[in-house]
């Protein structure tokens, strides 16, 4: 198989309707290959992007191009990772690509990364445990076991095969320095976000008081801070901003709710920090010898509208080397 770049452009005798449907195929297989539905197709992903990561990493001369590919690499890596992993590693590839446009909505879109895979951390928490070189150091050996039982490791002259076996030593022993080439960018686009533990998060709107009972003599106010599947962000920190100057900060509840009394008269802002939840990531999971046809068959099951000859195509996609993020759209 080749690993030049590919044209993800359609055929000149693809129809635009075909081109559509595709796209389409290409953002619902996302949400199922984070959920774990298609595990072969999943696997096929990971091992492809790593084989193709490796592989310019050991055709690199120039030290810029080998940074790049380190560092392209390293998140290759990341995206084994069950759940967030390809996801994060997307956004990042994205971000990475027009950092002057999106990296002030990293955070944005992680968040949205850990939502579609129903995960309720902050987008910090989720990095720093990803990006941990030695947590991912212990998933290399499944890693390279996977890779080894692929057609698509078999498909390699016996000279790529060596270059994969070098390249996977080089990981091993540079790991925390290539890791840094990631968590320095990282470092950077954190200072650039809207939208962190720094910098509370802005609730939709204004919340308005309510208004005292008769023979009330207290003022107080109610609100509630929740993800988008309605789970309470438990314990997260909130900012209240009231009309005559005055602030006041706490903690959530179990519910993700708070209660303030005594508040002055007139329009309160409240702002919302991070989900404080820890995130533990799996371990990467070695499903099994993935061959094609595995991978055929749980696109066949899922009525997915691609071709034999389109599923390398998918790969490439599916990586994040070339199509948009929707998160950005």
């Amino acid at each position: 198989m080749s690993y030049a770049p590919m044209d993800a452009a359609p055929d000149a005798d693809e129809t635009e309707a075909d081109s559509e449907a595709f796209t389409w195929d290409i953002e619902e297989i996302s949400l199922d290959v984070a959920n774990g539905l298609v595990p072969f197709l999943g696997q096929a992903i990971n091992i492809y992007d790593t084989i193709t990561c490796m592989m310019t990493l050991h055709e690199s001369t120039s030290a810029e191009d080998q940074m790049q590919a380190k560092f392209d690499l390293v998140l290759a890596l990341v995206g084994w990772t069950p759940g967030p992993g390809g996801g994060v590693k997307k956004t990042i590839r994205y971000v990475n690509k027009y950092p002057g446009l999106f990296a002030p909505r990293l955070f944005d879109a992680l968040r949205m990364d850990c939502h579609r895979v129903g995960i309720h951390t902050s987008a910090e928490l989720l990095l720093d445990k990803l990006f941990d070189p030695v947590g991912l150091k212990n998933q290399l050996g499944t890693i390279q076991s996977a890779i080894e039982g692929s057609w698509l490791y078999d498909d390699l002259p016996a000279e790529g095969r060596l270059a994969l076996s070098t390249c996977m030593s080089k990981v091993r022993a540079e790991l925390p320095a290539m890791m840094k080439l990631v968590t320095l960018k990282l470092d950077h686009w954190k200072t650039e976000q809207r939208n962190n533990a720094a910098q509370p998060r802005p609730a939709s709107a204004p919340v308005l008081p309510t208004l005292p009972k008769s023979g009330q003599t207290t003022h107080y106010v109610e609100f509630n801070h929740h993800w988008p599947d309605l789970t309470p962000v438990a314990g997260g920190a909130y900012r209240a901003e009231f009309a005559d100057g005055t602030v006041r900060v706490g903690k959530l509840d179990a519910k993700g709710h708070a209660r303030l009394e005594n508040i002055p008269h007139g329009v309160v802002k409240v702002y919302f920090g991070e989900d404080p939840t820890p995130f533990t990531p799996d371990s990467v999971k070695d499903v099994g010898k993935t061959t094609l046809e595995k991978v055929l068959n749980e696109l066949e099951n899922h009525d997915y509208a691609i071709e034999p000859d389109d599923v390398e195509s998918l790969l490439y996609c599916m990586a994040g080397k070339d199509v948009q993020s929707d998160l950005f759209r």
